[in-house]
């Protein structure tokens, strides 16, 4: 019988607690509390900057007129880095760190970038799009307001 996904994401937070208590116990209480309150601070952190960050190279990218996948992907590892530490628990923690790595984000980014390219089509690499128009004769509407006069 395979191990059911149902069970890990059951089991997950119990190893969570365990692990807090453990740690609770061998290095006290204080240091724990401080610790998990200092990763979901950095953690707070690092979801702001990745946000602008991110939003900054996507724009960057589409005025150059490519596609920002790598930006994207890269922003949401650092995302879920974020998230992971702001969770209280070591187990997290730890996946959180290993995200902030930028080899390994980097190495995870050329892994989901292969899966999220798109196949290539039938034609041989061309795509051709196919629809109808139709000319319009009649001029545009005006302006209802005139622009604002910005020389005083």
């Amino acid at each position: 019988m395979p191990f059911p996904p149902a069970l890990l994401l059951l089991a997950f937070p119990l190893l969570e607690l365990v692990g807090l208590i453990a740690a609770g116990q061998a290095f006290g209480a204080l240091p724990v509390l401080a610790w998990v309150f200092a990763s979901a601070a950095i953690g707070v952190f690092i979801l702001c900057v990745a946000g602008w960050t991110t939003a900054r190279g996507v724009q960057a990218a589409m005025l150059r007129g490519e596609v920002p996948l790598a930006d994207m992907l890269s922003g949401a590892a650092l995302s879920m880095a974020a998230i992971l530490l702001i969770v209280p628990g070591f187990i997290t923690d730890v996946l959180g760190l290993l995200l902030l790595i930028g080899p390994l984000r980097r190495g995870l980014d050329a892994v989901l970038s292969g899966r999220a390219a798109p196949p290539p089509s039938a034609s041989g690499g061309t795509t051709i799009i196919e629809g109808e128009f139709s000319v319009v004769a009649d001029p545009p509407p005006a302006d209802p307001l005139p622009p604002p006069d910005r020389s005083a």
